[in-house]
């Protein structure tokens, strides 16, 4: 039985330009650039998910946080659906 694991991603944007992880598929070997966060804990909303995503990932506090997109995916490099605002 698959299950959904529920993440919270953030782009932030400062002056024009974007921040990024990079990262390396471990099976291809191929390059990725991917957005910053990562899973949302039982009883976490999405937006503390994020926050502390922020702290952990690259010990920073984030000041405001501006909900853009949902996206529903079949795998992590598959997405499926997307709706936004």
């Amino acid at each position: 039985m698959s299950s959904i694991r529920n993440i919270s991603l953030g782009l932030p944007v400062r002056s024009g330009h974007v921040l990024m992880l990079d990262g390396t598929d471990s099976v291809t070997g191929e390059n990725f650039h991917r957005l910053i966060g990562g899973g949302v804990e039982f009883g976490e909303t999405a937006e503390a998910a994020l926050r502390r995503e922020f702290a952990e990932e690259l010990g920073v506090t984030l000041g405001s946080v501006e909900f853009r997109s949902t996206c529903n995916s079949e795998s992590s490099t598959k997405v499926v659906q997307s709706t936004g605002y």
